[in-house]
Protein backbone atom coordinates (compact mmCIF):
# COMPACT_ATOMS: atom_id res chain seq x y z
CA UNK A 1 0.00 0.00 0.00
CA UNK A 2 1.16 3.59 -0.93
CA UNK A 3 2.17 5.41 2.05
CA UNK A 4 0.67 9.16 0.71
CA UNK A 5 -2.55 7.28 -0.55
CA UNK A 6 -5.46 7.09 2.46
CA UNK A 7 -6.83 3.76 3.21
CA UNK A 8 -10.41 3.23 1.88
CA UNK A 9 -12.94 2.10 4.47
CA UNK A 10 -15.56 0.45 2.66
CA UNK A 11 -12.88 -2.19 0.79
CA UNK A 12 -13.00 -4.48 3.38
CA UNK A 13 -17.34 -4.32 3.38
CA UNK A 14 -16.88 -4.47 -0.52
CA UNK A 15 -15.34 -8.17 0.14
CA UNK A 16 -17.11 -9.19 2.46
CA UNK A 17 -20.63 -8.64 1.31
CA UNK A 18 -19.25 -10.35 -2.05
CA UNK A 19 -17.54 -13.84 -0.09
CA UNK A 20 -21.25 -15.07 0.81
CA UNK A 21 -22.91 -14.88 -2.67
CA UNK A 22 -19.99 -16.41 -4.54
CA UNK A 23 -19.35 -18.83 -1.99
CA UNK A 24 -22.59 -19.93 -2.25
CA UNK A 25 -23.03 -20.22 -5.75
CA UNK A 26 -19.94 -22.45 -5.77
CA UNK A 27 -20.67 -24.77 -3.22
CA UNK A 28 -24.01 -25.01 -5.09
CA UNK A 29 -22.40 -26.17 -8.39
CA UNK A 30 -20.38 -28.19 -6.20
CA UNK A 31 -23.77 -29.98 -5.07
CA UNK A 32 -25.57 -30.04 -7.82
CA UNK A 33 -22.80 -31.45 -10.46
CA UNK A 34 -19.32 -32.43 -8.70
CA UNK A 35 -20.95 -34.88 -5.70
CA UNK A 36 -22.99 -36.83 -8.22
CA UNK A 37 -20.22 -37.10 -10.63
CA UNK A 38 -17.88 -38.27 -7.59
CA UNK A 39 -20.29 -41.00 -6.64
CA UNK A 40 -21.23 -42.07 -10.35
CA UNK A 41 -17.54 -42.67 -11.31
CA UNK A 42 -16.57 -44.28 -7.75
CA UNK A 43 -19.23 -46.17 -8.26
CA UNK A 44 -18.85 -47.61 -11.75
CA UNK A 45 -14.86 -47.24 -11.67
CA UNK A 46 -14.49 -49.36 -8.15
CA UNK A 47 -17.64 -50.63 -7.54
CA UNK A 48 -17.45 -48.65 -4.21
CA UNK A 49 -20.77 -49.42 -2.10
CA UNK A 50 -22.65 -46.33 -0.28
CA UNK A 51 -20.08 -46.44 2.72
CA UNK A 52 -16.95 -45.33 0.86
CA UNK A 53 -19.23 -42.91 -1.36
CA UNK A 54 -19.93 -41.14 1.52
CA UNK A 55 -16.83 -41.58 3.20
CA UNK A 56 -14.97 -40.11 0.19
CA UNK A 57 -17.89 -37.26 -0.65
CA UNK A 58 -17.13 -35.88 3.18
CA UNK A 59 -13.74 -35.92 3.32
CA UNK A 60 -14.14 -33.93 -0.16
CA UNK A 61 -16.35 -31.60 0.98
CA UNK A 62 -14.65 -30.84 4.35
CA UNK A 63 -11.33 -30.31 2.66
CA UNK A 64 -13.28 -28.18 0.14
CA UNK A 65 -14.71 -26.30 2.47
CA UNK A 66 -11.42 -25.32 4.26
CA UNK A 67 -9.88 -24.86 1.06
CA UNK A 68 -12.52 -22.15 -0.47
CA UNK A 69 -13.95 -20.32 2.98
CA UNK A 70 -11.52 -20.87 6.30
CA UNK A 71 -8.01 -20.52 4.53
CA UNK A 72 -8.46 -17.08 2.68
CA UNK A 73 -10.34 -15.71 5.62
CA UNK A 74 -7.52 -16.72 7.98
CA UNK A 75 -5.08 -15.30 5.54
CA UNK A 76 -6.92 -11.83 5.38
CA UNK A 77 -7.05 -11.34 9.18
CA UNK A 78 -3.33 -12.06 8.89
CA UNK A 79 -2.52 -9.94 6.11
CA UNK A 80 -0.22 -13.14 4.71
CA UNK A 81 -1.96 -14.24 1.60
CA UNK A 82 0.86 -16.07 -0.60
CA UNK A 83 1.09 -18.70 1.86
CA UNK A 84 -2.44 -19.71 2.19
CA UNK A 85 -3.00 -18.70 -1.15
CA UNK A 86 0.14 -21.40 -2.29
CA UNK A 87 -1.68 -24.11 0.11
CA UNK A 88 -5.24 -23.58 -1.85
CA UNK A 89 -3.56 -24.01 -4.75
CA UNK A 90 -1.93 -27.41 -4.07
CA UNK A 91 -5.14 -28.63 -2.40
CA UNK A 92 -6.81 -27.40 -5.92
CA UNK A 93 -4.14 -28.71 -7.97
CA UNK A 94 -4.08 -32.30 -6.22
CA UNK A 95 -7.32 -32.75 -6.85
CA UNK A 96 -7.59 -32.83 -10.21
Amino acid sequence: MDAGRPRDPWRKARTSRLLVPSAALLWGRQFAFHNPAIALLLVTLFHATAAPVATALVVYNASGFVASLVIPVWADRADDYLRPMLACLGRWSAAR
